[in-house]
């Protein structure tokens, strides 16, 4: 059987050497992480756990989205197209905005990076952790979740939320799109490498090789443990790392305690799922508490008929559902304000998901009938852009100040005008 050795006290490669002593076979290493994988018998993982080490099996993970069966429909013929949401907003600054400076690492089943959404210098990185020859996408998931983030260019048709942003293939998933711990430990582990070597390289935040934001639209069941290696990956890459790690909450609602791992973690920000075409939670929307108790998600952004590039052919699109596309849209938002912070403020100026979460119930909106303070269903809301906008342009805004500016809701305001082409 395989398992995760890993130790809060004593160094990885101390841990590895117990791991050979007690006769541990196809032995392999996440060093940043600090993680140790091999293959055990039953009475060689117990003296191993004598050692004080934590020792865990392996287990699947897998993506967390929802295929919405569709026929054939033209391009923008159907779904939400998030270029017409977001394209309107980049276009609203001179010069627009574009998300350039931010680098997006997509943890998932690989990408078609021949599609006409990602020509250029997009993919700035790909490697393969899972057992598929190549980093190409055959399942069909992370093209559409890549694209959504950072896709096409400003002024196309079709676009993700922060085209200007340079993308990471990591692909973790077989072309089934399943995967394990130990593959997204290894994806999490190079991440954190690459941000090692850009750091040891002086090159700043704003460089296509130092990654910013882990985006995680895949997850395993929530089980309590917060020694999962997958967990202690995220925790590391946060804490150690400086990296923003979004997850997808999960499609497993509308019963509480649905979140899931790694989203369940305090440290990684769980994102759910909205109705496209209503200001209302989608009903397969995971729901919290965790099973440790942690009011999750953090935030929610649109989840259902979403337009995406396929991974079928080079100009290919499709539609689908799933809060595996909320998610990449949160990540690449952040490349948004980020980029505008820049401007007023200069290079060093930086913004997280995280420092959202501590002021997250002025700068949210939700329903009128869901409450004020987070909770399981919605966390902390769907973000308003124009409240965040203000913060990214003006040196200090009171708590008051930022409640004051909630009532234009122009992030909202923007999907009215594509209410009646929703389908599906």
């Amino acid at each position: 059987m395989r398992y995760s050795i890993f130790s809060d006290q004593v160094d990885v490669s101390l841990v590895e050497a117990k791991c050979y002593e007690v006769g541990a076979t196809d032995v392999k290493l996440a060093p940043r992480i600090r993680q140790v994988f091999c293959e055990l018998l039953p009475e060689q993982a117990a003296k191993l756990q004598g050692y004080g080490f934590k020792v865990k099996e392996i287990k699947s993970i897998k993506t967390a989205q929802i295929m919405v069966p569709v026929e054939e429909y033209g391009v923008t013929e159907v779904g939400l197209n998030i270029t017409d949401v977001f394209g309107a907003f980049r276009s609203a600054f001179t010069p627009p905005l574009t998300g350039d400076g931010l680098t997006i690492a997509v943890l998932d089943s690989g990408i078609r990076k021949t599609h006409f959404a990602f020509v250029g210098e997009k993919i700035v990185y790909e490697e393969v952790f899972s057992e598929a020859e190549t980093p190409d996408d055959v399942y069909g998931h992370g093209t559409g979740v890549a694209y959504l983030a950072a896709g096409g260019v400003h002024g196309d048709v079709n676009a993700g939320v922060a085209p200007g942003a340079k993308i990471m293939n990591l692909k973790c998933l077989n072309d089934d799109g399943e995967g394990t711990d130990e593959m997204v430990v290894a994806a999490i582990d190079r991440v954190c490498d690459l941000v090692e070597n850009a750091r040891a390289g002086g090159k700043s935040l704003t460089d296509p090789l130092y990654p910013n934001v882990i985006n995680i639209s895949l997850g395993a069941e929530d089980d309590g443990d917060e020694d999962s290696p997958v967990r202690v990956a995220c925790r590391t890459a946060v804490d150690e790392y400086g990296l923003q790690v979004i997850a997808a909450a999960g499609n497993g609602g509308d019963r509480p305690g649905t979140i899931m791992l790694p989203a369940c973690d305090p440290k990684v920000v769980a994102v759910g799922g909205l109705l496209s075409d209503y200001f209302m939670i989608w009903e397969q929307s995971s729901r919290g508490p965790t099973a440790d108790g942690n009011i999750k998600p953090d935030f929610v952004v649109w989840a259902t008929s979403i337009h995406m590039a396929d991974n079928t052919g080079d100009t290919a699109y499709t539609v689908k559902s799933g809060t595996s596309f909320s998610t990449p849209i949160l990540s690449g938002l952040i490349g948004l304000i980020w980029e505008l912070g820049r401007r007023n403020f200069g290079d060093p100026w930086y913004v997280s998901w995280y420092d959202v979460e501590n002021v997250g119930e002025a700068v949210c909106v939700k329903p009128k009938d869901a409450p004020i303070q987070k909770d399981n269903t919605y966390g902390y809301g769907m973000p308003a852009l124009n409240v965040m906008i203000k913060g990214a342009t003006q040196p200090a805004v009171t708590t008051t100040d930022v409640v004051s500016m909630m009532m234009p809701m122009m992030l909202l305001m923007m999907v009215v005008p594509m209410m009646g082409r929703m389908r599906g």
